[in-house]
């Protein structure tokens, strides 16, 4: 038995532990092997294809972490099988969550998962992969031009994933277009409760995408995100936001369904502007 065998085995160590019982098991040994232990990993996952075991699992959490292109299809075909599976929703997210932590998908293999992109049907599957994936590290100017051409999708499933992955990515250059998707889809948002999963995430995208005065001025181009100028400024006020939400309460509102914001809207304005002296109260 040779060094690779013997960590395999040790990694069968749970394999018939309950799971509140389980013992601590290091990856690391077989990580520092790299491409060397693919092939074995891959050969362990595929005596158990229904994941019934422990070691399994492990087995798909190691070949993120080495990544590769062999790797990388292991794991597009594991998704695939199993991210709509709800018998097997336990185990999709012991193997999906772990390739969502910092750093655990930096090393998967681009081409492969563009090629299956281009192939394959399941493109929400894909997606879904690839949404993991940047969560966990997983960086390549291909996918980012990939996230901002899917913010022009039909497909609200495909706008959501791209603006999550932009998110993670924090790149100062998908703010226009993730501002101009804000506008396209407030208003429905804030009017009719749609876009329930998009908007929220754009604002939050937005956050991480740009500096704090900026994401504020974005915030104000748009009379349909008022209420969460409102939130931020209550979290966090500061001299300068005071100032522009002064400018903005002088501009008149057109919607009438947008009054109650807007009412709000001053109020917060004075009550926040007199706390820093920015109004003199005997006026």
């Amino acid at each position: 038995m040779n060094e690779i065998e013997k960590l395999i085995e040790e990694l069968k160590v749970n394999d018939h532990i309950k799971v509140q019982f389980l013992s601590y098991v290091d990856f690391e040994k077989i990580i520092s092997l790299g491409e060397k232990a693919v092939d074995y990993l891959i050969q362990l996952y595929k005596k158990d294809p229904e994941i019934t075991k422990w070691s399994t699992i492990y087995a798909l959490q190691i070949l993120c972490r080495i990544g590769g292109s062999k790797a990388t299809q292991m794991l597009i075909d594991f998704f695939k099988k199993f991210s709509h599976s709800k018998e097997h929703e336990d185990v999709f997210l012991e193997v999906a969550e772990y390739m969502g932590h910092e750093n655990h998908s930096s090393n998967l293999c681009v081409d492969t998962i563009l090629k299956n992109m281009v192939q394959l049907k399941e493109k929400d599957v894909m997606w879904e992969f690839i949404s993991y994936a940047t969560e966990g590290g997983l960086r390549d100017e291909r996918l980012f031009s990939l996230f901002l051409n899917g913010l022009d999708s039909k497909d609200n499933n495909v706008v959501l994933a791209s603006v999550l992955c932009l998110g993670d990515y924090a790149d100062k250059r998908a703010v226009p277009k993730l501002a101009e998707l804000l506008k396209k889809f407030a208003q429905d948002y804030y009017e009719k409760g749609t876009f329930s999963t998009v908007v929220p995430n754009i604002l939050e995208a937005l956050q991480m995408c740009t500096t704090s005065s900026n994401y504020r001025k974005i915030l104000l181009q748009n009379p349909w995100v008022v209420e969460e100028y409102i939130n931020l400024l209550k979290e966090h006020v500061d001299k300068s936001s005071a100032e522009i939400m002064k400018v903005y309460s002088k501009k008149t509102v057109e919607n009438e369904k947008l009054d109650q914001l807007a009412s709000e809207f001053k109020s917060t304005v004075n009550t926040y502007s007199k706390r820093l002296g920015l109004i003199d109260e005997r006026k």
